[in-house]
């Protein structure tokens, strides 16, 4: 979805977008590692909360997966551009340096997770939604299009999903 925003909005390199879109949440993956043994299936009964999941991390682990995986874009020398988006995606209007990678990830998450495609424990802040769109050049007007560009098989596979732990 990343790579389809990218393309439609021509401000970031379409497979630089699509990386970034399957790598903004890697600092989960190493918090998950970290916390195994203290808070086993973590992120699980994250979902079960109605608090944010930055906010719960921060309060149990004094830091959030987005530092994490900045931290580890920056140790595995990731482009500025990938570890900025990594670092900003729940917050774009903070990234300094490239705050278009930024809102295209942020605006793909939010269309993935309003479809509930995989396990969506994170509640985005839609709040500054329209500020996104509009500095990628898009409107409100144009959400409907974006819907209808995300691939029918991400749909299929996340129904399917849904079914086997039915």
């Amino acid at each position: 979805v990343a790579e389809i925003l990218a393309k439609r909005t021509q401000l970031i390199e379409p497979t630089m977008a699509y990386t970034a879109g399957l790598v903004h949440d890697i600092g989960k993956v190493g918090l998950d590692q970290y916390v195994n043994d203290t808070y086993p299936l973590f992120y699980r009964r994250v979902m079960e909360r109605t608090e944010d999941v930055i906010h719960i991390e921060k309060r149990l682990l004094h830091i959030d997966h987005t530092q994490v995986g900045f931290l580890l874009a920056n140790r595995w020398s990731f482009p500025d551009l990938l570890a900025d988006a990594i670092r900003h995606h729940h917050h774009p209007a903070n990234a300094e340096k490239h705050p278009e990678l930024a809102k295209i990830v942020y605006l793909a998450d939010l269309l993935m997770s309003r479809f509930l495609t995989g396990l969506e424990i994170e509640r985005l802040d839609t709040r500054t939604l329209s500020a996104h769109l509009d500095a990628l050049g898009l409107t409100i007007g144009d959400f409907s299009d974006l819907v209808d560009a995300i691939p029918s098989a991400v749909f299929e596979d996340a129904s399917d999903a849904t079914m086997a732990t039915a």
